[in-house]
């Protein structure tokens, strides 16, 4: 988010525009990547899922989910900017797992789960905390 701002704060600056339109511009950015069009299952999957086990957020990027509209479903969220390391960093999946634990205390070994990133990099990564539901 801060290079996006500062980013656009250069192009304005580069093409002799008022540098005080880069908030606006930023915020026009923000709010279309938290515009999010779901797969017809994809509420309902989350709303079942969530009922089932705890949820948990971990990302790279800076979507939110509150704007989005489905913070309710996770029991906590981690991003990077707010662990100062991003994926796949066994720092940033250390401080998923200690929110989770804190937000969930007891959760069952075979009931926690990693989606969204390969295998062998989260396994490495998590110390093997993590593992694939089920398993």
């Amino acid at each position: 988010s801060a290079q996006r701002r500062l980013s656009l704060a250069h192009a304005l600056r580069a093409c002799g525009a008022d540098e005080a339109q880069a908030e606006p511009a930023f915020e026009a950015f923000f709010s279309a990547r938290n515009r999010v069009v779901f797969y017809d299952d994809a509420l309902p999957a989350l709303t079942r899922l969530a009922a089932l086990l705890p949820l948990a957020s971990l990302s790279n990027g800076n979507a939110d989910l509150a704007r989005i509209g489905i913070d309710a479903h996770f029991a906590v969220q981690v991003s990077a900017r707010e662990a100062g390391v991003a994926k796949p960093d066994a720092r940033i999946f250390a401080a998923l797992c200690q929110r989770l634990l804190r937000a969930r205390a007891g959760v069952a070994r075979g009931r926690r789960s990693v989606a969204g990133c390969r295998r062998r990099a989260r396994c490495r990564a998590a110390g093997g905390l993590a593992q694939p539901y089920g398993q």
